[in-house]
């Protein structure tokens, strides 16, 4: 008979990681840990992405991968890197346009995509708003804003607008 001291512990599954590594960037973070923090923050971030379809849903899956880009492009921004900030941004952005634009992906994985775009586009327009314009970020904003445009225009008038999809920026 073992004691309860002693009874083997599960090990912790993907998702129980990445919240303990996102739970250490963040107090780092508040501390004023900076560099401790990135290097917490690009752990998380790798770990979300290396175990991608081992998440319970692909909600669950993308929400961990872009609060990692997040966490990162807010504490490279804190750490004076604006421009590393802005590039994780973009990319995290990117990366939900890719997803949203491929006709393969998972029905799934493409409506989560969706769903992560408004918050995606805030953090863009937040990180410009508190550190002024970026020539990519303000590129990004006005692609989108075109692209929602179109899609108005095609539903107001029923016809074919010049522009139908979103367009594909990183990759």
């Amino acid at each position: 008979m073992s004691s309860p001291e002693f009874a083997p512990q599960p090990h912790p599954g993907p998702v129980q990681i990445w919240e303990e590594l996102a739970r250490q960037s963040k107090d780092l973070f508040r501390r004023g840990e900076l560099l401790r923090a990135l290097a917490v923050c690009e752990a998380a971030r790798v770990f979300a992405l290396a175990h991608f379809n081992q998440w319970p849903t692909p909600d669950d899956a993308l929400a961990a991968a872009m609060v990692s880009h997040f966490n990162l492009a807010d504490t490279q921004a804190r750490a004076g890197w604006l421009p590393e900030a802005s590039a994780t941004l973009c990319h995290a952005h990117g990366s939900l346009l890719a997803v949203i634009n491929d006709a393969q992906a998972h029905p799934g994985l493409r409506q989560a995509a969706s769903r992560h775009m408004h918050r995606s586009l805030l953090a863009l327009a937040q990180f410009q708003s508190a550190h002024g314009e970026r020539r990519e970020i303000a590129q990004l904003l006005r692609q989108h804003g075109q692209a929602i445009s179109a899609t108005r225009a095609e539903r107001d008038h029923g016809g074919e607008a010049e522009t139908t999809e979103v367009p594909r920026v990183l990759h």
